[in-house]
């Protein structure tokens, strides 16, 4: 089963990488044709609805397809997951678990301000921390740049737990929208030092490296002038 899920999700992931990677080029459509393709041929044999006594692999790569397929704009994929998030919020078990943060990022992806406010609303009614994960990680997946920089703030306010502080951190860098606006946001607070906490940044300290910023200040990061040892060891 293990090598099942790698080799599919790796399979899976490689079209929407490439979309995303390809974004702001002139040739991504050729990209999002395969990927389009590729995908939906996937989710059709999985179809939407969990089989009894079906792999884990199906489970994830259900999740995933639906995810990948509603930022490639899939017309169908995106009515449905509109429906499904109208269901949602009448009766909050109308979606099975797995799905329901690939349906709250399409929504997102495809939403506005209001979608927005909505899923603030869900995040603050959700009983359980993983419930406020899934809406926490459907916000950012906006388009907009400002409700993108909205989510990035309300993630750094007291409504969320300071060991999920990153998580929005780490989505919207991945958000092809969010790129030009997350360094930009989060340098203030690294050279201020003190606005951030600690534990935020040695959480995104073992993936910043890969990502969005410069070597040298992922070495600053690390430094103990950023968090002296009284700090760290709270």
């Amino acid at each position: 089963i293990r090598d099942d899920l790698v080799t599919g999700v790796q399979t899976c992931a490689l079209p929407i990488f490439l979309y995303f990677l390809t974004f702001f080029e002139d040739f991504n459509h050729e990209i999002r044709d395969y990927g389009l393709n590729y995908l939906r041929k996937t989710l059709e044999r999985l179809t939407w609805t969990p089989k009894k006594g079906e792999k884990n692999t199906d489970s994830l790569l259900r999740s995933y397809c639906i995810a990948a397929l509603g930022k490639m704009d899939d017309e169908e994929v995106i009515a449905k997951a509109e429906q499904m998030f109208q269901q949602f919020q009448k009766n909050s078990s109308s979606i099975p678990t797995d799905l329901q943060e690939s349906i709250f990022i399409v929504i997102a992806w495809h939403g506005d301000s209001q979608t927005h406010k909505k899923l603030i609303s869900l995040y603050r009614k959700a009983k359980s921390q993983e419930e406020k994960i899934r809406f926490l990680t459907g916000m950012c997946y906006f388009k907009d740049e400002k409700l993108l920089l909205q989510t990035l703030k309300f993630s750094q306010s007291i409504e969320v737990r300071s060991q999920n502080m990153h998580i929005p951190i780490m989505r919207v860098a991945g958000n092809p929208y969010g790129k030009k606006i997350l360094w930009p946001w989060i340098k203030p607070p690294l050279i201020g030092k003190n606005e951030v906490s600690p534990y935020l940044f040695m959480s995104l300290f073992p993936w910043a490296k890969h990502q969005f910023l410069p070597s040298s200040l992922v070495i600053w990061m690390a430094s103990p002038v950023i968090f002296p040892i009284s700090q760290q060891t709270k």
